[in-house]
């Protein structure tokens, strides 16, 4: 693969171009920038990391094609698109279309990290077409030029405007296809903590139940019940790497009142047990 791959920040000195040694959840800030970059590869590659980064990773494509691996499908995006891949999940990108591409890329973490991400309805490896805007622009430019003078408080500056270009990003999203269940994800990503009934998400997209599942799996790869499952996991991991919060309070927090049955789905879906994961993050 020929390309440029230009590094414009990393947060951990000494790492330079290779951003996965800057690969670290810190609490410090709302959000945390660990690395900030661009790419710009004129030939075909493929990238694919089985076991993800420990931080979040915002992709917005601003020229060119790609196919990213959302669920068990490639999905074609186009310029405008922006993927977040969320940590500690597998993540696969191709550009096959023979054409040059340039897209930016954050990689992110901090206490605020997943609760911000989710509720700009942002879902892990799923496109959203947000479009070429000026406005985005400005916050990479910004973003940029505070990583390169890192004057007093610049921490504090990008944690602020990487909220706003997450927030301006998930505003500019349009309602195309990737996006037909918008009301319904929105509403889970908000309300995941509480009891659900498919016949009240299917009611908000005015489909019946059996076609709300359908088109559900379809766009997200994986049935309305796992995804559930997924943004409580994805927030109890939260909570147990940035509160000393027990694993029985982090069980009533995510939505399941027995903390037994929280450990044993933490455990059969993640490979370790809330407390083990919890220690090896340390």
């Amino acid at each position: 693969m020929f390309g440029v791959i230009l590094i414009n920040y990393t947060r951990i000195e000494g790492t330079g171009r290779n951003y996965f040694a800057c690969n670290e959840v810190s609490c410090e800030f709302p959000l945390v920038i660990n690395v900030f970059g661009q790419m710009n590869i004129p030939a075909d590659f493929d990238t694919c990391v089985p076991t993800g980064r420990r931080d979040f990773y915002f992709m917005y494509l601003v020229k060119g094609e790609l196919q990213v691996l959302s669920g068990e499908q490639w999905r074609d995006i186009t310029a405008g698109s922006v993927v977040v891949f969320y940590p500690e999940k597998k993540y696969c990108y191709r550009n096959v279309s023979g054409k040059p591409i340039l897209y930016y890329f954050i990689h992110y973490s901090g206490r605020d990290a997943l609760e911000v991400t989710q509720s700009c309805g942002f879902v892990h490896s799923v496109p959203r077409q947000v479009g070429v805007r000026e406005k985005l622009a400005k916050h990479i430019e910004i973003i940029s030029e505070e990583c390169l003078r890192k004057d007093d408080g610049y921490s504090l500056r990008l944690s602020c405007e990487l909220t706003a270009l997450i927030v301006d990003a998930a505003r500019y999203s349009v309602k195309s296809k990737v996006n037909r269940l918008y009301t319904s994800i929105e509403y889970l990503t908000k309300n995941f903590t509480s009891a659900i009934e498919i016949d009240e998400l299917a009611a908000m997209e005015h489909l019946s139940p059996g076609r709300y599942r359908c088109v559900f799996d379809d766009l997200m790869g994986m049935s309305p019940k796992e995804y559930i499952i997924k943004l409580r996991l994805d927030r109890g991991m939260e909570l147990l790497l940035c509160t000393d919060l027990s694993v029985g309070e982090i069980s009533d927090i995510v939505g399941y009142s027995d903390p037994l049955y929280f450990s044993r789905l933490f455990k059969r879906k993640l490979g370790v047990s809330p407390a083990e994961y919890r220690k090896g993050s340390k």
